[in-house]
C-alpha cells in the first residue's frame, strides 16, 4: 500500500512539475509570434493593461523576446490604447509601451468606433479562454469587438 501511495504522489509531483514548465514557457512561444502577427505600418488597436501584450508588442518592434532596448529593428507600427475608464489602465500600458520606443496614442473608449476604419488590428488581451470560444476579458472589450466586426 505504502509503494501505490509513494508511485501515485511522484506521478502527481511529476505531473505538477510538467505543468509548471508549460505555463513558463507559455508565454515567451506567444510572445515569438509577434513578427508573425504583426506587419510593417500596422496601426493596432488595444484595451487595457497586460504584461503579456506588452512584451509581445515591444517584440514585434525590436525583434527580440525580453530585451527593452529601444531600437528601431524589427517592424515599425502604430498602437492605439483605449484609456479603459474608469481605472484609467490604458495610460498605464501606454506608458510601458512608451517607454519600450512604440508609437503610442491614448483615445477616450468613447472613440473607438470613429476610429475603427483606420485601424489594421485589434488586438484584446483576456484573462481566460473558455472551451467553448469565449473570453473572460476586461470590461468594454466586447464593443470593441462588436466595433471591429462592423467596420
Amino acid at each position: 500500500m505504502e509503494v501505490r501511495q509513494n508511485n501515485f504522489k511522484n506521478e502527481v509531483l511529476a505531473s505538477i512539475a510538467e505543468m509548471i514548465t508549460d505555463n513558463d514557457s507559455v508565454y515567451e512561444s506567444v510572445i515569438e509570434q509577434s513578427s508573425q502577427h504583426i506587419n510593417q505600418n500596422d496601426r493596432i488597436l488595444t484595451h487595457g493593461q497586460s504584461f503579456l501584450l506588452a512584451e509581445f508588442l515591444k517584440c514585434a518592434k525590436t525583434g527580440r523576446v525580453g530585451e527593452d532596448d529601444k531600437t528601431q529593428a524589427g517592424i515599425n507600427f502604430e498602437v492605439l490604447v483605449c484609456e479603459t475608464a474608469p481605472l484609467f489602465s490604458g495610460h498605464r500600458m501606454a506608458k510601458v509601451l512608451q517607454d519600450s520606443g512604440l508609437k503610442v496614442y491614448v483615445l477616450p473608449d468613447s472613440n473607438v468606433y470613429s476610429l475603427m476604419s483606420r485601424i489594421d488590428k485589434v488586438i484584446i488581451s483576456c484573462q481566460a479562454i473558455l472551451a467553448n470560444g469565449g473570453l473572460i476579458a476586461p470590461a468594454g472589450a466586447y464593443q470593441i469587438c462588436l466595433a471591429a466586426k462592423v467596420s
